[in-house]
């Protein structure tokens, strides 16, 4: 019998409350603002908050701390999680760069058909070019240019030997030197 009223008791301290709620909704105000996020998006991380409040709740210990309290810790704890989440993607989508020999779409301002599809013709040209810019880089830029064609950033920090903030500053620098030549 008391296995069960412990489960009931649970149960019923998991229930979302309307405190629980309007938190919710203040905290998703705030990243919906931070981030311009779409309706849909708010709408999935009130959700997800939710969630996150109810596996929470079940390592509740009303003797540390007021249900109140608890709850804005949880949120406070995924609102951090998710603002890092959200910085990381607009920060590490620039840094996988695809492989030359496996790209076959240029850049709008560099198609040489209508299409965007190129040709072999133009995929051979196009490797010449590259080519070219990279033999006219100085010698450290030109090895790690070299490695990222085959490998991402942290595996060819790893290869070289090399830090990974190395690469990272090294491939703003390849940037630059391909947008010097007329790539953006």
């Amino acid at each position: 019998m008391e296995k069960y009223s412990k489960n009931l008791r649970t149960a019923k301290s998991a229930a979302i409350t309307q405190y629980d709620l309007d938190r919710i909704d203040y905290r998703v105000a705030r990243l919906k603002h931070s981030f311009r996020l779409t309706v849909e998006d708010a709408e999935d991380l009130r959700q997800s908050m939710a969630v996150e409040i109810c596996k929470a709740l079940r390592r509740f210990n009303p003797r540390r701390s007021s249900r109140n309290t608890y709850v804005n810790r949880v949120l406070d704890r995924y609102y951090r999680h998710v603002v890092r989440q959200i910085r990381n993607q607009g920060n590490h989508a620039p840094w996988c760069p695809s492989s030359l020999s496996t790209r076959r779409e240029l850049p709008e301002a560099h198609r040489y058909s209508g299409n965007g599809r190129i040709d072999d013709f133009e995929l051979v040209d196009f490797q010449h070019d590259v080519t070219y810019i990279v033999t006219n880089l100085p010698p450290r830029l030109r090895r790690i240019a070299v490695t990222l064609m085959s490998m991402k950033p942290r595996d060819a920090a790893a290869h070289l030997g090399l830090h990974r903030s190395t690469v990272y500053r090294a491939i703003h620098q390849l940037r630059d030197h391909f947008m010097q030549v007329g790539w953006d």
